[in-house]
């Protein structure tokens, strides 16, 4: 008997526990539901092919002409290299700038620190529209960009 009560009080209780959270939770369980059918999706896809920001990064030996340079958007070249180092386990936090994301990484992967400030100055200029970069500035936040991400990598 007290088993059968025990159990009634159960269902009556969740009965009404799940439709209210439900009505009053709606946005973020339709969010959390989403998420977790988007992850089962991009776990099944391949690998990306990637594309031609993240191909600049990932060849080392790639030398670059003066048209290369002058014509490198620096915010996408930018957004791949922080994709690609979250994949290598070295994501961006989310009230991080790119200075501190990138003295961050200077320091975990003992690189020069002032390599970091450079390469986040020139991303900042681009960013406020201060685009006077000279091209051995570009090749400069590519090389720290590259040197980053050889660390991560390995050799």
């Amino acid at each position: 008997v007290f088993l059968k009560l025990l159990r009634f009080l159960i269902a009556g209780l969740l009965c009404v526990l799940v439709p209210y959270v439900v009505r009053h939770h709606f946005e973020r369980l339709m969010r959390w539901l989403i998420k977790m059918l988007t992850r089962r999706k991009e776990q099944k896809e391949e690998e990306p092919v990637p594309d031609e920001q993240e191909k600049l990064l990932l060849e080392p030996g790639l030398k670059l002409s003066a048209a290369d340079l002058a014509g490198l958007d620096l915010v996408e070249l930018f957004a791949s290299f922080s994709q690609l180092m979250e994949e290598r386990g070295h994501p961006r936090n989310d009230p991080e700038t790119a200075a501190e994301y990138f003295e961050r990484l200077c320091l975990s992967l003992n690189v020069r620190p002032a390599q970091g400030r450079h390469a986040a100055r020139l991303l900042e200029a681009e960013l406020y529209g201060q685009k006077a970069h000279t091209p051995a500035d570009l090749e400069s936040f590519v090389t720290t960009l590259r040197q980053l991400l050889t660390k991560v990598t390995g050799p």
